[in-house]
């Protein structure tokens, strides 16, 4: 028996070393034909290093913010594409919080669409959120940590969506879950029409009944606190138009049994929102009205906002039209906690306030001087200070202002659902570029930071193409698409103001073959520049309607320019009429070979600088939509061309044939949206990204395929670049910002919190160009070290004199090091004073302090306090002390950087590392 075992053992042991030995033969075979040892192992460190979801750039659905009851240091806010964040902070850092949460939404299904949050008053470590889709309603009993599913009873199906929530006081098994249902109807936009649902549980989300229908949306639902029966339900929203008919205000006061409509007083039955006084639920404060694209009636874009004093019998509008006599939408408002006169409200682009409880109000800007902020969709005034306020854009993310409106700081470090469209980087590798719905935004370290630099006449939302220089770094091109005139801009100081070089005016889109009016946009979808010959550039658009639910059938075709992007002439000649053409890339050796991906005509192609156009389809079967096209720059004879059916096409004989090398068997439904050469030529890597698979990557120049989006979290890719020396890949998200993919030897560490100048609301930003500078920290080397592996920190705080630093450091033996900072010094509070660090250890190095380092405030001494771990603690984590084989670095080196009015003043010191 002992021999047979003995035998069968040996036996299993040599099939076991055949089959790697054949295995490691096929892979050798395999790439043997275009890679050395050295490069195999670069090419599959790219596919195990994964993706880094960057710091932004701010921007996302947001919906709700909530301050905790008993923590006024803990927010929660929401978005529809994000999720739920949580900040324990007041808002300098934010956490995911969606654990549990399986509803998910957009074209890749990786999209977490929370519409609302609320706390229960009874016990704050019960929150319960409400999402779209069909998901219905989750709760957490553990603050937020973790969820589960509450939807028994609910509706189904994906035009299902949850707006509002409301827990009963003194009752938490008595919850209210307010919505809407999207049905078919005659609309002129993307949107369908909606009537209201309103459902309550009394056994703690276990079973659900609906309670009331509407004609209208049901967004707000709020409960008196002091007669817990008597409910009310606001029906609006300021982008949804109703299926049946204008609501106003419900009101019950039997818990839920019945309802009447409370609508004496108010002009406008789009009521956006409503709250309590927080000192007198008597008194109930609403705002109302609707952007004109949804609803043509002048009456009911002029909007109100209106306060009852007497539980609903009654309504006044207390503020209508703007000072200069113009209609307003009214989106959102807030009240202070401690001093109920003090109201804000807000609207696109501007912020409202009064401090007499609404008998007069001031105007301010809303957001950062130089993006586009959004709709104010819900304000939460600090519980503690009646000028600090937050609030939830829908559009733009989480903004802060401390001095009660009139300036504004973005309060989003580790939370962005920016849509954004495109991204780019320098030809010197300096600055990365993302657009989005948000504006336009610059980053100068790698995209931990984002400054937005929409200033001068560049337009502050729907952005699209962004292309820098490939020479000079000084010079951008930037498309839009806006629905009246779409334009192109130029800066030439590298991004930071911008003037419109061209322009599609009304005229001309009624010039247009397809054209009944104004009753589409023209969408710039890529820009690329002649590197044979930088002052020529062309740029692709198609042309969409009114909310970007489809493409018309015929199109403005390519635009050229001659004279580095100063002035635009439409190329159309050999095209069978006005194509769509989403896409377009030029031989790098000869500006005048240009290939264009179109939208119903396969590729075309000019050979002669766009002046005359042909088909080249042979190879390309019955696929004619196509929305990617790239030459590649080692061998101009290789063209690859991407579908909007997911498949990639390419070409070794410049575009005469085609041969298919990425099916469409697993994704029918992807777009491959971009494709992009590695520009060291002996990689070989081409890297390619669809709006439903994500990321896709080739060693072979595009013969061969792998897909690989390991941390990409948002797999709906809306453009990419690669750095000019091939060390990274940047994807741009529709719903998570900019994602990073570091190649080899080249990491990032994203342990700082976001850098924001100050800002300017209110004035407008066309008129003051080259006012706001990058704020980016410097950084500098650790001296010395035992193991010679640099390390280095870099912190910013805003205030106005460095000269209060002081440095500690107790029994470096055994204790931590601290660094202190007196607040006193400081001319904002504590809170404002921005604390950022970074750090060039390797990325498993984070283990430190992962996200963020905890930073203390001490009342009495008014000083923060930065700890770091000493080398002992080092030392006992495996994963950091394998790094340093030679020894921990003796020393830090730390720069201290002050950002006052758009200016940096930096100051360096070294602190030894503490055993």
């Amino acid at each position: 028996m002992k021999t047979y075992k003995l035998r069968f053992s040996l036996i299993f042991l040599f099939v076991i070393l055949i089959f790697f030995f054949l295995q490691n033969k096929i892979i050798s075979k395999e790439y043997s034909d275009f890679a050395t040892p050295d490069e195999l192992i670069d090419k599959y460190q790219v596919l195990l290093m994964p993706w880094q979801k960057l710091n932004g750039p701010f921007g996302g659905q947001g919906y709700t913010i909530r301050f905790s009851p008993n923590d006024s240091n803990k927010i929660i806010v929401t978005d529809s594409f994000a999720g739920i964040h949580i900040s324990g902070d007041r808002g300098l850092t934010w956490d995911e919080s969606t654990q549990g949460i399986d509803s998910r939404a957009g074209e890749s299904g990786d999209a977490i669409p929370v519409f609302v949050t609320t706390i229960d008053p009874n016990n704050p470590q019960r929150i319960w959120c409400g999402v779209k889709n069909a998901m219905g309603v989750f709760l957490s009993t553990d603050g937020g940590a973790t969820w589960q599913h509450k939807d028994n009873g609910l509706p189904s199906g994906e035009e299902v969506e949850i707006r509002g929530l409301a827990v009963k006081p003194g009752d938490s098994n008595t919850v209210f879950a307010s919505g809407d249902l999207e049905e078919i109807g005659p609309f002129m936009g993307a949107f369908q029409r909606t009537h209201g649902i309103l459902y309550r549980t009394t056994d703690g989300g276990e079973n659900w009944a609906q309670v009331l229908s509407g004609g209208n949306l049901f967004k707000d639902v709020i409960i008196d606190p002091n007669n817990p029966n008597t409910t009310y339900v606001a029906s609006g929203f300021f982008d949804r138009q109703q299926l049946e008919k204008l609501e106003g205000v419900y009101k019950s006061t039997d818990s839920g049994s019945t309802w009447a409509q409370i609508n004496n007083g108010i002009r406008n039955l789009y009521v956006t929102n409503i709250k309590f006084d927080p000192m007198n639920p008597n008194t109930i404060w609403g705002t109302t009205g609707m952007i004109p694209q949804f609803d043509t009636d002048i009456e009911n874009q002029d909007g109100a906002i209106i306060v009852t004093r007497d539980s609903g019998m009654t309504w006044i509008e207390v503020k209508r039209q703007r000072s200069n006599g113009s209609p307003q939408l009214y989106s959102a408002l807030g009240i202070s906690p401690t001093n109920p006169n003090v109201i804000y409200a807000g609207a696109f682009g501007i912020f409202f306030k009064s401090k007499d409880g609404g008998m007069t109000w001031t105007e301010t800007g809303f957001g950062p001087l130089g993006s586009n902020p959004g709709h104010p969709i819900d304000i939460a005034v600090d519980p503690n200070d009646e000028n600090t306020v937050y609030v939830d854009s829908y559009i733009g993310g989480v903004f802060k202002t401390t001095d009660g409106g009139k300036t504004w700081v973005t309060n989003a470090f580790g939370y962005s659902g920016s849509e954004t469209r495109d991204v780019a980087v320098s030809p010197d590798g300096n600055k990365v570029f993302a657009t989005s719905r948000s504006g336009v935004f610059l980053s100068e370290d790698k995209g931990v930071n984002w400054l937005p630099v929409g200033l001068g006449d560049v337009a502050l939302d729907e952005l699209q193409a962004i292309v820098p220089h490939p020479a000079d770094s000084s010079k951008v091109l930037l498309g839009d698409s806006q629905n009246a005139m779409s334009s192109i801009f130029l800066s030439t100081d590298g991004g930071m103001s911008w003037r419109t070089v061209f322009m599609l005016f009304p005229e001309d889109y009624a010039l247009h073959p397809s054209s009944t009016g104004l009753d589409g946009e023209i969408v710039f979808t890529d820009i690329k520049w002649a590197k044979s010959n930088p002052s020529t550039a062309f740029a692709t658009c198609v042309k969409k309607s009114l909310f970007h639910d489809a493409v018309d059938s015929i199109g403005w075709g390519v635009f050229k320019s001659t004279d580095g992007g100063m002035t635009w002439i439409n190329k159309q000649t050999g095209i069978s009429g006005f194509k769509n053409t989403w896409s377009c890339d030029v031989s790098p050796t000869d500006e005048k070979i240009v290939y264009a991906a179109t939208n119903d005509s396969g590729i075309i192609k000019s050979t002669d600088g766009g002046e005359t156009w042909t088909q080249i389809n042979n190879g390309l079967g019955d696929v004619k939509s196509f929305h990617s096209v790239s030459v590649c720059p080692a061998n101009t004879q290789v063209i690859l061309v991407g579908s909007s059916d997911g498949r990639i096409f390419r070409s070794s004989d410049a575009g005469s044939t085609w041969q298919p090398v990425l099916s469409n068997e697993n994704h029918l439904n992807d777009n491959i949206v971009s494709i992009i050469f590695n520009p060291i030529s002996s990689t070989h890597q081409v890297y390619a990204a669809g709006n439903v698979t994500g990321f896709y990557v080739s060693g072979d120049d595009g013969q061969t395929w792998q897909s690989f989006s390991n941390g990409l979290l948002i797999r709906e890719v809306r453009g990419l670049t690669v750095t000019p020396d091939g060390s990274a890949v940047y994807a741009a998200t529709n719903g998570g910002g900019i994602f990073r993919l570091p190649i080899v030897g080249d990491s990032l560490t994203l342990t700082r919190k976001q850098i924001e100048p100050p800002s300017n609301a209110g004035i407008d930003a066309s008129n003051n160009k080259n006012t706001v500078s990058s704020s980016s920290t410097s950084s500098s080397t650790g001296g010395n070290t035992s193991s010679g592996e640099p390390v280095s920190f870099s912190l910013a705080i805003e205030g106005p004199a460095l000269s209060g630093l002081t440095l500690l450091q107790k029994k470096p033996a055994k204790s931590f090091l601290i660094v202190s900072f007196d607040q006193n010094l400081f001319n904002t509070s504590l809170e404002d004073s921005l604390i950022n660090i970074t750090t060039d250890l390797p990325k498993k190095a984070l283990v430190i302090a992962p996200n963020k380092f905890p930073l203390t405030a001490k009342d009495s001494s008014k000083k923060v306090h930065l700890i770091v771990l000493p080398i002992k603690k080092l030392e006992k984590i495996k994963e950091i002390a394998e790094l340093f084989p030679n020894g921990f670095p003796e020393k830090i080196s730390l720069t201290v950087t002050q950002i006052t009015q758009g200016m940096s003043f930096s100051k360096d010191i070294e602190i030894p590392l503490s055993r």
